[in-house]
């Protein structure tokens, strides 16, 4: 086979076309227009599928052809040259997909009643149909391209990669380090040396990686080095999650700061669209931090239509906090932001049991719990008062009931997150909390 590919503006609308029939292709043809940014972008590919030829050893033959779309008689001299590879007995498919209107015209009125094949790709579904006179075939499904040759095939070189075995390994010590001591190292008494010794910032990346990894990916990564090159200038990027679904490389940055601020988003949202072009055109980004807060939209905090959040989601970088204590919530969010199209999420991430979610009423079941189990009759929410209770050696130094509660390290965390409360927003997350580690 003969694939013609036509360079436009879109990576996603050539590669997968190329990877899918790359055991087919004998003769890869790569036309571009004379517009230096459309050069660019053609070199890239031609560099990086011959870099993806030569890795695999494949018996394929590049070709490129520079032409000016606007000059009519360069296009019928292009025709001509497709049609040489047809007589040499190949069969000739065009991938039309990304080609600018006059090259498509002229090689379709000048080549289809010759028999040459013309297909579309459609990168939302990641399909392709056989165009005709008198129709189109029905749309077959595209192989997915893996991180590695993602890269490769756009000439981005990957300068490392995390090894996930530590993930596996440890998968169990590092989920009870956030869901259990909030990833608090202060708070952690288990004797893991890995938990021990590993900034807590990595950590959060490998419990968010365990997460993931359970739902219906193509391919994932972790702690990707790369590097780009535009105009002949080389920059480095790390992704520290990596997600490959139908042809499209999604992403996950994760910061162990606890919260946003919100001064701060702006240069999020351009740091990690400016990385948009080395990724996938069609990327989408999560971007995690430990905030208590997950969703400032659906969570009620931001109500400014013109604040930095609604600026990223129009970008499509998400802003989300820590997925500890909603698990399900954070798998059923990365599932469709990145239309991974998982059937089994019930299982994975069994829904909290949160039956009481008005705030008076959690408070009230908290205080009873907490007045119960010290033997003081005290409002836990009242500042003062529980400043007592983390102050517990000073203010209640004969209270035995007191000190034996707030030895526990459980403890001690839930009533900091009261303590550090803003608002009633918060509360549904604190009750959260207490119900799962608290409340027996």
């Amino acid at each position: 086979m003969t694939l013609v590919s036509i360079v436009g503006d879109f990576y996603s609308n050539v590669l997968p076309l190329f990877y899918h029939f790359k055991d087919e292709i004998t003769n890869h043809i790569i036309i571009y227009d004379d517009y230096k940014q459309d050069t660019m972008q053609a070199k890239k590919i031609i560099k990086g599928s011959k870099n993806f030829i030569k890795k695999y050893k494949l018996p394929i033959t590049t070709y490129t052809k520079q032409i000016d779309e606007d000059s009519y008689s360069k296009l019928e001299k292009l025709s001509e040259y497709i049609l040489d590879f047809q007589v040499q007995g190949e069969s000739v498919v065009v991938n039309i997909t990304d080609g600018l209107a006059a090259i498509t015209f002229a090689l379709i009125n000048k080549l289809e009643p010759h028999g040459i094949k013309f297909l579309s790709y459609d990168r939302f579904d990641n399909t392709y149909t056989a165009l005709h006179p008198n129709g189109m075939t029905t749309p077959l499904k595209v192989a997915s391209i893996n991180i590695e040759d993602h890269f490769l095939l756009k000439n981005v070189k990957i300068k490392g990669r995390t090894v996930e075995a530590n993930a596996h390994k440890h998968e169990q010590e590092i989920k009870s380090f956030f869901q259990k001591y909030e990833g608090e190292r202060t708070l952690y008494n288990g004797n893991n040396s890995f938990i021990k010794k590993t900034p807590v910032g990595f950590l959060f990346e490998l419990y968010v990686y365990n997460l993931v990894k359970q739902l219906n990916y193509d391919d994932i990564a972790l702690g990707v080095k790369v590097e780009d090159n535009h105009n002949g200038d080389a920059f480095e990027n790390e992704f520290d999650i990596l997600v490959m679904k139908n042809n499209h490389l999604h992403m996950i940055e994760c910061k162990s700061r606890d919260d946003f601020e919100q001064n701060s988003v702006s240069s999020f949202i351009y740091k990690l669209d400016s990385v948009r072009t080395t990724l996938d055109e069609d990327a989408n980004m999560l971007f995690l931090t430990r905030d208590s807060v997950y969703d400032p939209f659906m969570d009620g905090i931001v109500k400014n239509s013109i604040s930095p959040y609604h600026r990223a989601n129009a970008r499509r970088v998400f802003l989300r906090g820590s997925p500890v204590g909603r698990v399900e919530r954070f798998l059923r969010d990365v599932d469709s932001i990145f239309s991974l199209d998982s059937e089994d999420i019930d299982e994975l991430a069994p829904a909290e049991k949160l039956p009481i979610t008005d705030s008076l009423k959690q408070k009230k079941i908290i205080n009873e719990h907490f007045q119960k189990l010290s033997g003081v009759k005290a409002d836990f929410f009242n500042k003062t008062a529980l400043g007592k209770f983390l102050n517990y050696k000073m203010a209640y130094m004969t209270n035995k009931k007191v000190k034996q509660m707030m030895e526990n390290s459980e403890v001690q965390l839930l009533l900091k997150k009261i303590n550090r409360m803003k608002d009633d927003a918060e509360m549904q997350i604190i009750y959260n909390y207490f119900t799962i580690n608290i409340q027996k």
